[in-house]
């Protein structure tokens, strides 16, 4: 897995990603907490949470977003599920309602959209976008005049995408299993069961194929929509997901099989040639998405619901990286839900979004969590424990560490970019809040504070506490409704966030990871280097001995100077090191 395409995303500038949604907020939405929000930071965006905790619900009101799409096509009204616009808390009325932010250019900067269901007498499942609504923390429209720019007279217009969607525990089904499983046979003298269907109906599709046929008259109706072959970039790219090497890859849009157009697709191999009857729902799943995301034009919305569906762990990981790929080449904005660890253990914690149950049943938005954070949630137990550091310098040092104990298979070691205060605000807090106990933080040395007892601290004062121990300010979350907090969760989260800190963060035993190895290395190499600013000294022992001192080469250089070094492997710092490792386990 090429784990560097993940960072390269992170460094497209907005305006080359634009238009995108750069947030969609819940004033009135289903289950979900009044004014839950997603950040939608880095250009994929993996939302992760239990059965029934919304993850369909938010991507069906992401598709309804931009013009000329209506989440209703997903959600809707029946005789047995009445959509009820009540709050059953505060057992007020509001609207069910949306509201998203993108950049409209026209305009020339950031707005708000809002679309709200209109419970017409003709239409019940009718939804709309509306004027700015003020109670919804929406700004009013600035004055203007006609022409007007990017907007109507009342609203701003719908952000205009291209979308893409996939349910793949509905949509993505072959031709031959929604017959199958669900087709209804009318039998006759010949056509006793759904096998004598099928194989009654396959040849026609086997002519078209042998004949390159684009058109098939059955009946007097033309049952033929498609007959594509795969180009070779996709086809190669659909072998790397799914570890099997295709020569050829055919799909044929039709009716035989059903009433509606469905697809087969025809595999070929070098040594067997097979329909969608002998492949597995995996391979018939991987070609329909590969195909749908190579065809769709630049800066598509991508929206996959739980693409994992037959997968095993090996594709899942080769598929996140053909969807990063594709959004770096096209700029695509991708939103997926997901149960899969492997499917996001390389994303950033930006783009990972909890959906996590309340005190009143209602579903909670935790944005930026660490990948495994996010699924310990939801009652997946790893194998592996996380060290997670704050530099390059101290993942070497303690990858090496934890090599030369013999904990490699049991440890991933992880850089968190940003320092502390980024840690500290990110996965420190969300591991605390849902009392992970699968990952240590190792902060540098110059961070050190005394760690704080929660019992030992007055309600009021936890605050104060908080900022001293980190050094910096913690929004601790708590549910709170209609913007009022719940003041007793959030103490209790308060006391959560200091014991958890005593207990998982710790301080390497010098100021900084390169003062560790440098104090370690013989006077003879640092002849002549006098600098007390470690990192500085070893960029210019980089430049004496490669003659280079950017920061690969000095890397190399910190590295030579760790690997085998047995006085600093054996060392106090490393042996201090070491042993709150393995307390932790």
């Amino acid at each position: 897995m090429s784990e560097n395409i993940f960072e390269i995303l992170k460094q497209i500038p907005n305006e080359i990603r634009r238009p995108y949604i750069s947030y969609i907020r819940f004033p009135f939405y289903k289950k979900l907490n009044p004014n839950a929000r997603i950040d939608f930071e880095y250009p994929i965006t993996a939302i992760v949470g239990c059965n029934g905790s919304s993850k369909s619900s938010i991507l069906r009101a992401i598709y309804g977003s931009p013009e000329n799409k209506s989440i209703s096509e997903y959600w809707f009204e029946t005789g047995l599920d009445y959509i009820e616009d009540k709050d059953p808390i505060n057992n007020n009325k509001p609207k069910s309602a949306f509201i998203y932010g993108y950049y409209n250019s026209e305009a020339g900067n950031d707005v708000e959209v809002i679309k709200t269901r209109v419970n017409l007498k003709n239409k019940p499942d009718y939804w709309e976008p509306s004027r700015p609504i003020i109670s919804y923390n929406m700004a009013p429209m600035p004055e203007a005049q006609e022409p007007y720019k990017g907007r109507f007279k009342t609203r701003w217009k719908l952000i205009e995408k291209n979308i893409v969607y996939l349910d793949f525990r509905h949509e993505a089904i072959s031709a031959f299993d929604k017959y199958f499983y669900s087709g209804k046979l009318i039998k006759t003298k010949r056509l006793q069961t759904k096998q004598d269907f099928i194989r009654a109906r396959s040849k026609y599709l086997k002519e078209i194929i042998n004949k390159e046929l684009k058109t098939y008259e059955y009946y007097g109706k033309n049952r033929l929509k498609e007959n594509k072959i795969l180009s070779d970039e996709v086809v190669s790219k659909i072998s790397k997901i799914l570890g099997k090497k295709y020569s050829g890859i055919r799909i044929i849009e039709h009716e035989f099989f059903t009433e509606f157009p469905e697809k087969t697709v025809y595999l070929c191999t070098d040594d067997f040639k097979y329909s969608e009857a002998f492949a597995g729902s995996g391979e018939f799943a991987v070609i329909s998405l590969v195909q749908k995301v190579m065809e769709a034009t630049e800066k598509s919305l991508i929206i996959l619901d739980e693409p994992e569906v037959s997968l095993h762990p090996a594709s899942q990981e080769q598929l996140l990286l053909f969807l990063a790929e594709q959004t770096l080449e096209k700029k695509h904005q991708v939103v997926f839900s997901t149960h899969s660890p492997a499917l996001i253990k390389f994303l950033p914690s930006n783009a990972i979004k909890l959906l996590s149950v309340g005190l009143h049943n209602e579903i909670n938005i935790l944005n930026n969590l660490h990948p495994e954070q996010a699924f310990i949630k939801i009652g997946w137990k790893p194998d592996k424990k996380t060290i997670i550091v704050e530099d390059k310098a101290a993942k070497q040092l303690i990858e090496i560490i934890v090599k030369k104990n013999d904990m490699s298979e049991n440890i991933d070691v992880m850089l968190f970019p940003g320092g502390a205060e980024q840690i500290i605000n990110g996965p420190i807090l969300s591991n605390a809040i849902v009392d992970s106990d699968k990952i240590l933080y190792f902060l540098d040395g110059d961070k050190r504070k005394e760690h704080k007892n929660s019992a030992d601290i007055p309600e009021n004062k936890l605050d104060e506490a908080i900022r001293m121990q980190t050094g910096c300010n913690i929004k601790i979350p708590c549910s709170g409704r209609s913007g009022t907090p719940n003041l007793a969760e959030k103490i209790l989260n308060q006391k959560k966030f200091l014991d958890y800190y005593k207990k998982f963060v710790f301080y390497l035993p010098k100021d900084t990871p390169e003062e560790i190895v440098w104090t370690s290395i013989s006077e003879d190499v640092k002849q002549g280097i006098s600098n007390t600013d470690y990192k500085e000294c070893f960029r210019i022992l980089s430049k004496k001995e490669l003659d280079k001192d950017d920061s690969v080469a000095i890397e190399m250089t910190l590295r030579r100077y760790i690997v085998n070094n047995k006085i600093l492997l054996e060392g106090l710092d490393c042996l201090e090191i070491i042993s709150i490792i393995k307390n932790f386990f």
